[in-house]
């Protein structure tokens, strides 16, 4: 696996430093580097990142931990979510 996830980051890497040139038919064409129009997009762009709740993240990371440990193969009840945890009540600390 580490083979494969080395070969996609290198083809990852190599697309993403090509040019996109101008096309005429195109005009909300972006054109330049993906890369660079990635992390240093033209002034009118605004960040629409949302940043999680900490304990929205915890109970992620605990179901990911928990679920890895498990074979689902094995254990077809590890593939059902648990009701106690998507509870509102599990979240309420985390209301804006």
């Amino acid at each position: 696996m580490p083979i494969i996830r080395g070969e996609i980051y290198r083809f990852a890497d190599l697309w993403n430093t090509q040019t996109i040139r101008y096309q005429r038919g195109r005009p909300n064409l972006h054109t330049g580097k993906p890369i660079i129009l990635y992390h240093h997009p033209d002034p009118p762009a605004q960040s629409y990142a949302i940043h999680p709740c900490p304990n929205t993240l915890k109970l992620l990371q605990q179901d990911v931990f928990t679920s890895a440990k498990t074979d689902p193969a094995s254990d077809p009840s590890a593939l059902r979510p648990d009701a106690s945890d998507a509870s509102p009540a599990s979240h309420a600390s985390c209301a804006s």
